[in-house]
């Protein structure tokens, strides 16, 4: 049996955002530390601006469109995109073992494969966040993006029309600034679905799961048609015996 969120209106109400690191200019460290390029003085090219950082810290601030002509961004590499930035994923699937800081709003190509993003977040991949628009292929290539990089989080912070979503991985966390997960009416039978089945996997909740809603929902039977799932965050681990969940933390002040 898998694991199901109903149908209906989702909300998930968190205490976190994107980080934005802000690069003024490009320039090559004189003091031994990182370095900052543009990737426009390199043509716009991954393979190139990645062979001129070498193997040192660095960051590649990218200022227009990046063609991802290179398998992988190495750990070394941090890629900052401001707005108006794009990285042109192809035909390879890209994967990113460093760090990659963006506002919300897309940065990604409407095609193509990322993996090994640390915070990805739906805005990324185009998603609308406002409810009105069908988000569902955003939303899943934010999840699908996280791949295998364990101690993630998939940043929600919007309004998300969607009809099924797939979480196949382990070892990350869905957190969010009071998102919504609305269902597409007559579109799907459940929100969030994960798979493998339940006896494989488990789940962690800030606050209990068992107030104003289920979990665990088979397809296809009576649930209501519209659930909250009153937690803070939601992580996905290896299967426990006893379901757990910690108290939320308050704010101060």
């Amino acid at each position: 049996m898998n694991s199901f969120i109903p149908c209906g209106v989702l909300r998930i109400a968190l205490w976190t955002g994107v980080a934005v690191l802000v690069v003024a200019a490009s320039a090559t460290a004189e003091d031994g530390g990182p370095t900052t390029l543009a990737a426009s003085a390199y043509g716009g090219s991954l393979k190139t601006a990645l062979a001129a950082l070498g193997d040192a810290p660095g960051t590649l601030l990218v200022d227009g469109t990046l063609e991802c002509d290179a398998p992988a961004v190495p750990a070394n590499v941090d890629l900052v995109v401001p707005r108006g930035g794009r990285l042109a994923l192809g035909a390879t699937p890209l994967k990113v073992e460093g760090t990659l800081s963006a506002g919300r709003y897309e940065i990604f190509s409407p095609t193509g494969t990322v993996t090994g993003l640390k915070d990805p977040c739906p805005e990324w991949f185009g998603a609308g966040g406002l409810g009105t628009t069908d988000d569902t292929a955003a939303v899943q290539r934010a999840i699908d993006s996280i791949g295998d990089r364990l101690g993630s989080r998939l940043l929600l912070g919007g309004k998300y029309a969607v009809t099924s979503l797939l979480v196949t991985h382990f070892g990350f966390m869905i957190q969010s600034e009071n998102a919504w997960l609305v269902a597409r009416p007559g579109k799907a039978d459940y929100l969030l679905r994960f798979t493998p089945s339940a006896p494989e996997t488990s789940s962690t909740f800030a606050t209990s799961p068992l107030t104003g809603g289920r979990w665990a929902t088979p397809r296809g039977s009576t649930t209501p048609t519209a659930a909250r799932l009153p937690m803070r965050s939601c992580a996905r681990t290896p299967w426990s015996p006893t379901p757990t969940w910690t108290p939320a933390r308050r704010r101060r002040g």
